[in-house]
């Protein structure tokens, strides 16, 4: 599955479920996601890029947390214990 998630830990949310809904708290995590980033990898020209958007990752308190933008199949491969952040 070539889909891109937000993995923090061992878990991971659909990169997919945060763009719909903008902002997302969980586990004490909270991630947001707005418009305004090009991808580098679409186009020659940066402008023509599709939009991949911008996404932060904090605690509750608004403090950085670590976080890595990979594939579902990566997570799957480096965290088959993993915990999926489907929602409800």
């Amino acid at each position: 599955m070539m889909a891109r998630v937000v993995v923090v830990g061992d878990r991971a949310w659909p990169m997919e479920r945060i763009v719909d809904a903008k902002t997302l708290t969980e586990d004490g995590i909270v991630l947001a996601w707005e418009k305004g980033q090009a991808s580098s990898l679409d186009s020659r020209d940066l402008a023509g890029g599709r939009e991949v958007g911008n996404l932060t990752v904090t605690d509750v308190k608004g403090e950085p947390m670590v976080h890595d933008i990979t594939f579902a199949f990566v997570f799957t491969a480096f965290e088959p214990d993993g915990r999926w952040m489907l929602g409800g």
